[in-house]
């Protein structure tokens, strides 16, 4: 029986069983077709152990360290795959591949310089080779050298090649554009890529060069479009929805979001989007409903937790807003202020100072925090604080004509 069978059949012994055989008798034919069968169902230990037996037989293969490297990685034996590609001659046929492999690891473990240094001395050694300039510009899009990788894949174009594997350098370059906010140069890329294959990224990418760009009314036919080909393209709700608001056409926008949630209900942004649109139109309960829904997706939005404060608090519903912040580790200013304003109606009225002079320092300059927090401060008969803070606020707001008023008041009573 082969060695595919035997792993089709689940026979994992007799598997590895045959595999020493052939190390026994050195059939290194049978081993290295072996490790190719073992790649292919996923056992990466039992080829890693052939290729590190062939190895010790044939000294100076490089390419057999190469084929160890990559199944260390696999495993995650980061240092020995590291090791092994290290190893390979300076001189040696494969030491490109040594390099662009080390390169590849690099960049996905975040070691961007580290990566960046052997694509450059990849290519030093070979400045002509495709896959070397592909590989050169896609890092260089990861550190934000936009305009350098376009000039790789531009250059890659020229030399007649449209793809790097079953990547399209279309698609790279109208991305690439993107990325570096040059959405005019991006846009006939994108519809180059459209007429290459009708892909919803690109009809996405598209729509959202237009959106960058306040062409709203190209943006929108793309989105629609793409969204008649896939219903499940769930940021394209979000992106059609702010084009429908940028038009005040704010039902559809409202229609958008709701449509988009139906398919995807765990989107906080799409969630989020619902309930500021149903601000504007005044669905105040909705609105309550979709701020809730973000934070039972992420407690710790703080954009959701702030929105709905306002609204319980516009609703009269103190007692909410108290137990929505009140035990929230993460206040922010703007929470504090609304908690103050809640403790006040309560008539917690030591509990809504120590909420507005917590949110004071930050929220000096804001005139409608000054003016609640210098009417507090009226009434809790504090009136040297409340002047002080009523002079900031005419100076910052000259109209606010009532503390112009109350200023000459107290200053009239202390002559």
């Amino acid at each position: 029986m082969s060695l595919e069978q035997h792993l089709i059949e689940g026979q994992f012994e007799e598997a590895e069983a045959l595999m020493r055989k052939w190390i026994a008798d050195d059939d290194f034919a049978s081993l290295y077709e072996g490790a190719d069968t073992f790649i292919q169902y996923g056992f990466f230990e039992q080829a890693a152990l052939i290729f590190q037996e062939m190895r010790e037989h044939f000294v100076g293969e490089d390419q057999l360290y190469i084929d160890e490297a990559s199944m260390r990685f696999e495993l995650g034996e980061e240092e020995e795959a590291i090791r092994l590609l290290e190893e390979v001659d300076e001189e040696s046929d494969e030491y490109l591949q040594a390099l662009l492999l080390l390169a590849d690891h690099y960049e996905s473990t975040g070691l961007i310089e580290a990566a960046m240094q052997k694509m450059e001395e990849a290519y030093r050694l070979e400045p002509h080779e495709p896959i070397i300039q592909y590989g050169y510009a896609e890092l260089l899009t990861v550190v934000g050298k936009y305009r350098e990788a376009v000039r790789f894949y531009e250059q890659l174009r020229d030399s007649g090649i449209d793809t790097i594997g079953s990547v399209s350098l279309t698609r790279r370059l109208a991305e690439t554009l993107a990325s570096g906010a040059a959405y005019e140069e991006a846009i006939p890329y994108y519809e180059e890529w459209i007429a290459e294959e009708e892909v919803a990224d690109a009809y996405y990418g598209l729509a959202y060069a237009y959106f960058q760009l306040g062409n709203i009314e190209r943006a929108t036919p793309r989105l629609e479009t793409l969204l008649e080909m896939d219903k499940d393209y769930f940021s394209a709700y979000a992106l059609l929805g702010q084009c429908y608001a940028k038009e005040e056409e704010n039902d559809k926008a409202y229609a958008t979001y709701v449509e988009g949630i139906a398919r995807d209900r765990f989107n906080k942004t799409l969630y989020l989007a619902a309930g500021k649109m149903a601000v504007k139109l005044q669905r105040v309960d909705d609105a309550m409903r979709h701020f809730e829904e973000v934070l039972a997706l992420d407690p710790e939005h703080i954009e959701a937790r702030e929105a709905l404060a306002a609204l319980y608090e516009g609703e009269d519903r103190f007692d909410l807003v108290i137990e929505l912040l009140e035990d929230e580790d993460n206040k922010t200013p703007h929470m504090e202020h609304e908690l103050a304003l809640a403790y006040e109606e309560e008539e917690r009225f030591e509990e809504a100072r120590e909420s507005y002079e917590r949110a004071y320092p930050a929220l000096k300059e804001e005139v409608a925090f000054l003016h609640d927090y210098a009417s507090f401060l009226i009434e809790e008969g504090e009136r040297d604080k409340a002047l002080a803070l009523a002079k900031e606020i005419v100076k910052r707001s000259p109209e606010r004509e009532e503390w112009s008023h109350y200023i000459e008041q107290v200053e009239w009573e202390d002559e």
